[in-house]
């Protein structure tokens, strides 16, 4: 007993020396768990120690042989000797052999460890594929966090669970590529390059130059280098975020001790990825740490458990299983196809490929965007997009669809929002220098045709909504119920709320919900002081959405099958997806993304009567889009949004097209144009022509008297019925989720499916990063893509 309480204050001599924040926590265990924490430690410490020839370890010999350490491993509870002369492990030997044998810690962990460490022995690292690094940070950090789960669970076996061991293991991935991404610079000028050769050559890095790229002054590198750089470390980060989301809920199998322990160290690890994930590059400008202020919060929250039990209970979500379905290939290249080129589709596409999924992409039209395109007016010459499409800060996947195909020259951000009045009177708003949601307090002191009572209310009313949560309930409440019992005045509702709701959402007042209202109103203007800035294409919808995301998506590997009609989408054998064209042609794929409009769902997948019928409850909502061409200008704005009024929206033409049309160049006469946006246009598209083209001109005369004296000389409608699906209350219950078929390897996308967001572009992008990330998960390559709402 004597020897072992020996060991046992040696190893807490190696752990306390060894300067670590992770030591100190050991003060939140007791007893035997604390000493067996110590004594893993240790070992941990001697090894790291000798790979990074650190000096001082005190040990014999300086020649690494792993077999000699395996065979130390395997010697360890036996009351044999091994052949080893490593005098730091003789003196732990006996805590080590002791907590190992109580606490049921595998012997596989201490072999997993070796083989990690004796990578990084064997010269310059060079990882040739992801799977590679995955296994090398299960064998350096995962095997200790199965060793800590042994210590830590609240009964052997819990801890030893198939679900147990999957969360450790993606915890320990988890906490590597933490270390990855923090130590680049390091380990470059190390020699050692942990970034995989498939993920650098994909993203167009040389994998022979990365550490001279890591390594140089930040001005050496260019932009299109440094945009390179970037995009494989947020390659990581998301799988890194994607493993702690996965690994936490490790927490369910460990005493309450346990839990405090591995929440500490979780929200520790997290904190550091969620910096790098602020901005990635910053790792090449030098480590990466967390303020003092975290770390003493988070120390402080996890030291008593009054304060843990608080502030990190355990979440309903933590006990949701891995959507892992089947047993899977890790080492494999997997297959996905995805059916749909719209916004969804592509995105869905562009993410799978990015993390080394090989994709396949079938569309059935000559080019890709959906309902997001052009066509060509053969009279002038022009791309004329046929709906204007506009974007917001507030659209985080928008701006990031837009820096990732390289469209950043063709968004112009207008920070400016331009209305006009029933009567002609003119309003601009931006922000004012309060914070949010202050900083627009000037859209309710300008806003036009309004009284004192109204603006009180309004703001009020506002007020509220900002403090509102989001929730089924709101989604199930009409608007205009609750906008009622707010008192606000038949004149605000027409001429505030509608305004701003129908021209956001694409449907009448009366119809739409509360939580629809509460997303443009808190996210669209309230949540930050950009949030409302607009972004508007200056090249058209065509050049944008197809040909630059058709070399977004060939540059990463995306088999492009256009004009390719799919008849059907079904189960297979052995977890298969089957796919069948029209032509009759088959193939099978691991995994299947569907990324159509709802009311052709049913044409491609089989599915059963409750899901069929709560389809039929989303009901289309058009949008009328009139193009029109002028002898000359007479919108002084970059946009215009009209108050009380048929019209919605007025834009100019993208300001990247062609100067002269062939209207001018044949006529001899100015050729300007507008295209003029009416949402929710039930009663328009049922009019002739002519009828709406005089409404129109009266419209616009009463709010611009400049377009009274000028000649509207050709005009075209454009009307889309189904442009966006009704958020009307039945819609909450009919909005599938991405995964509802998941179990069949088959993924839902499209602005429809319930995302929290109306019918947008940012709706569609972000279904398509969901049901990427639900793929990946099914094929245990966990990755949180989409950002946090």
């Amino acid at each position: 007993m004597e020897a072992l309480d020996e060991s046992y204050r040696h190893c807490r001599a190696i752990a306390s020396k060894s300067g670590s924040s992770f030591y100190r926590s050991f003060s939140i265990l007791t007893g035997t768990r604390r000493n067996a924490m110590e004594a893993l430690y240790a070992f941990a410490r001697i090894i790291d120690d000798f790979s990074d020839s650190k000096p001082n370890t005190n040990i014999a010999t300086t020649t690494w042989d792993a077999d000699r350490w395996h065979d130390w491993v395997r010697h360890l509870v036996s009351a044999e000797s091994s052949t080893v002369e490593l005098r730091e492990l003789q003196k732990i030997r006996p805590a080590l052999a002791d907590s190992t044998s109580r606490f049921a810690i595998p012997l596989q962990v201490f072999h997993d460890l070796i083989d990690g460490i004796d990578l990084d022995q064997r010269g310059n690292v060079a990882l040739q594929s992801w799977d590679d690094l995955r296994l090398y940070c299960e064998q350096v950090a995962s095997s200790v966090g199965i060793g800590c789960l042994s210590i830590w669970a609240a009964d052997t076996s819990a801890s030893m669970t198939e679900h147990a061991l999957h969360a450790a293991r993606s915890c320990g991935i988890a906490f590597q590529l933490t270390n990855v991404l923090r130590d680049i610079v390091e380990d470059a000028q190390r020699g050692r390059c942990y970034l995989p050769k498939e993920d650098l050559e994909r993203f167009g890095i040389p994998s022979g130059e990365w550490s001279t790229w890591v390594c140089a002054p930040s001005g050496d590198l260019n932009l299109n280098q440094r945009s390179q750089v970037e995009a494989v470390l947020r390659l990581y980060v998301e799988r890194a975020e994607g493993h702690f989301e996965d690994g936490k809920q490790v927490r369910l199998s460990l005493c309450r001790e346990g839990q405090r322990m591995f929440s500490l160290m979780w929200q520790t690890y997290y904190a550091i990825l969620r910096e790098i994930k602020k901005s990635p590059t910053r790792v090449l400008e030098g480590r990466v740490s967390i303020a003092w202020q975290t770390k003493t919060k988070l120390a402080l929250s996890h030291f008593f458990t009054p304060f843990y039990t608080r502030f990190f209970p355990i979440s309903s979500s933590e006990f949701t299983s891995n959507p892992v379905r089947a047993k899977v290939d890790k080492t494999q290249t997997y297959r996905v196809a995805v059916v749909g080129g719209g916004l969804a589709g592509c995105n869905a596409a562009s993410h799978l490929a990015r993390h080394g999924v090989s994709v396949e992409l079938y569309e059935a039209k000559s080019r890709l965007g959906g309902r997001v395109g052009s066509f060509v007016d053969r009279e002038s010459g022009q791309s004329v997009d046929y709906c204007q499409h506009v974007g917001m800060k507030c659209c985080h996947e928008l701006e990031r669809w837009i820096r990732e195909t390289g469209q950043e020259h063709a968004w112009a951000v207008q920070p400016t929002l331009h209305f006009a009045s029933k009567n002609g009177t003119k309003i601009s708003i931006s922000s004012l220098p309060l914070p949010a949601p202050f900083h627009l307090a000037n859209l309710l002191w300008k806003w036009p045709d309004l009284s004192l009572t109204d603006r009180l209310r309004i703001g009020m009313a506002l007020m509220q909504l900002v403090r509102m949560k989001p929730s089924r309930a709101l989604d199930q409440t009409l608007a205009i119920d609750w906008l009622t019992s707010t008192r606000q005045s038949p004149r605000s509702l027409k001429n505030f709320w509608e305004t701003i709701l129908v021209s956001a959402l694409g449907e009448q007042i009366s119809r739409v919900t509360l939580g629809a209202t509460r997303k443009v109103l808190v996210d669209g203007f309230a949540a930050t002081r950009d949030a409302f800035h607009l972004l508007v294409p200056t090249r058209s919808l065509a050049e944008l959405t197809d040909n630059h995301v058709r070399n977004r998506l060939q540059n990463l590997g995306v088999e492009i099958r256009d004009q390719r009609i799919v008849a059907r989408v079904e189960a297979a054998d052995h977890s298969m997806v089957r796919v069948v064209d029209r032509n009759g042609d088959t193939q099978i794929f691991d995994r299947v993304v569907i990324a159509v409009p709802w009311n052709q769902l049913s044409d491609l997948l089989p599915m059963e009567e409750d899901k069929s019928k709560a389809l039929s409850q989303i009901q289309s909502s058009p949008i009328t889009g009139i193009h029109t061409w002028w002898d000359r200008d007479w919108l002084s704005t970059p946009h215009a949004i009209l108050i009380d009024r048929m019209c919605q929206w007025i834009f100019p033409a993208p300001t990247a097209q062609p100067q002269s049309s062939v209207d001018e160049l044949q006529s001899g006469r100015k050729s300007t144009y507008y295209q003029i946006v009416i949402s929710a246009s039930h009663h328009v598209s049922k009019a002739e022509p002519e009828q709406i083209a005089k409404r129109i001109k009266e419209d616009l005369a009463a709010a611009f008297p400049e377009s009274a004296v000028a000649t509207m000389f050709r005009y075209k409608i454009v009307t889309d019925p189904n442009a966006v699906f009704s958020i009307r209350p039945d819609t909450a219950y009919a909005r599938l989720g991405t995964s509802q078929w998941g179990d069949d390897g088959i993924y839902l996308a499209g602005d429809w499916t319930d995302t929290g967001w109306p019918a947008t572009m940012e709706g569609a992008l972000r279904s398509g990063g969901m049901a990427a990330e639900q793929v990946l998960n099914s094929l245990a390559r966990p990755a949180k893509i989409l950002h946090e709402r």
